[in-house]
């Protein structure tokens, strides 16, 4: 009788202890520490763009999400086959930015028409931009590369382009253009 209850006994043990390491292990004390910051979005949620050519017009378009901005001077054109012409951008909001001072900012979206000419064969439009969210994260700035159609007239013909043919974190033409 008393080795029917010590194996009881035992089985109630190893349960017992089995069930305490289950719960330790989803409660780590030092998840509440490092988790309880801002969930930052990835930078194609925080500021969602895209693009269309009407003619020689390029219109650009950024839905930008709530407590993120976009920098207004930190957006750069540079343009392969083609002659890149006026640039109409807001003034956007000024702000003093942790990072960078006084600055405008664009909050929510953002929309920019740049002019283009001369529109060869491979012609593409690089559009560089960096924004941060308002919780202190600032990313690092952003390359769309847009592939350019050649307008089959001079009347606005719609030429509806909205996935950006390459993303990349920097171009030698803006590492180049910073150097400077």
């Amino acid at each position: 009788m008393l080795i029917k209850y010590s194996t009881k006994l035992i089985a109630l043990f190893m349960l017992l202890v089995s069930t305490m390491s289950i719960q330790a292990q989803n409660t780590d004390p030092l998840d509440a520490l490092f988790n309880s910051g801002p969930q930052f979005l990835e930078v194609e949620d925080a500021f969602q763009f895209s693009y269309q050519q009407k003619g020689n017009t390029v219109e650009l378009s950024w839905l930008i999400a709530d407590d993120y901005y976009l920098y207004r001077d930190k957006f750069q054109f540079s343009i392969e086959n083609a002659t890149l012409g006026e640039i109409e951008q807001p003034e956007g909001t000024q702000i003093d930015d942790e990072f960078f001072g006084i600055t405008n900012v664009y909050f929510f979206e953002a929309n920019i028409d740049v002019a283009v000419a001369d529109i060869q064969p491979g012609a593409t439009l690089s559009v560089r931009y960096q924004g941060c969210a308002k919780a202190g994260l600032c990313y690092t700035p952003v390359v769309k590369k847009l592939e350019l159609e050649i307008p089959a007239n001079k009347d606005d013909m719609v030429s509806a382009i909205n996935t950006p043919i390459a993303n990349e974190n920097a171009s030698s033409q803006f590492k180049l253009a910073d150097a400077l």
